[in-house]
């Protein structure tokens, strides 16, 4: 009888511990979660996020096209046309000048944040060009103009960059891949919600002029 006694309470001890050890599990896992009334939740830093996406120009889009322009110069003189024709290779960088954000424009409300993000504008331009033909007339020496490569090379310029302003793909990328990388900062800073609402802001710095010299 005392076999069986020692028995039956070792089966009521596992059958408590049984029911014990899941219920443990469950309360500890609500204490932990983000229900947990006593857990706090850390909303994220939006001003030093601030601080760190206003020290760069987010450079964000590129594209680069090219054209052949001629360029001629004459006199009233018969027989003195002096012509150039000229290849123009433009590369145009375009992105998001961090410097134009201000703290205000960073609204952080929990883990949501609603960021104002000006307009997208050139950042940096790069050119470079070849002589393609020249064609020099027997009295072309009374009309030629030491300038005129430049000057042909400058209106070759003038209409690649016009050319890819009017076609917007350059500024809707570049607003598009701003979003994006920042979208993915503001995640990683413990943000769950970003929200992108556009500047009235129309800041267009002087592109940058980087190209090889010759």
């Amino acid at each position: 009888m005392a076999g069986k006694g020692r028995s039956v309470s070792t089966l009521n001890r596992l059958i408590f511990l049984a029911i014990l050890i899941p219920l443990a599990v469950i309360v500890v896992g609500y204490f932990l979660s983000n229900n947990s009334p006593f857990k706090t939740v850390t909303a994220p830093a939006p001003i030093m996020v601030g601080q760190i996406i206003k020290q760069y120009k987010m450079e964000t889009a590129e594209v680069a096209s090219s054209t052949i322009v001629e360029g001629q110069t004459s006199s009233i003189l018969p027989f003195s046309k002096d012509t150039l024709s000229y290849q123009v290779v433009v590369t145009m960088t375009a992105g998001i000048d961090m410097s134009n954000i201000k703290d205000s424009d960073i609204i952080a409300s929990g883990t949501k944040v609603t960021i104002k993000l000006p307009p997208p504008t050139v950042l940096r331009v790069e050119h470079s060009g070849k002589v393609i033909s020249t064609n020099s007339e027997i009295l072309s020496a009374f009309s030629k103009n030491p300038n005129l490569q430049d000057l042909t090379e400058q209106e070759g310029q003038k209409r690649v960059v016009q050319t890819i302003l009017e076609q917007g793909k350059l500024m809707k990328d570049a607003r598009q891949y701003a979003e994006d990388n920042l979208r993915n900062l503001f995640l990683q800073a413990g943000f769950t919600e970003v929200q992108f609402i556009e500047s009235d802001d129309n800041v267009t710095p002087t592109p940058q002029d980087t190209s090889p010299p010759r």
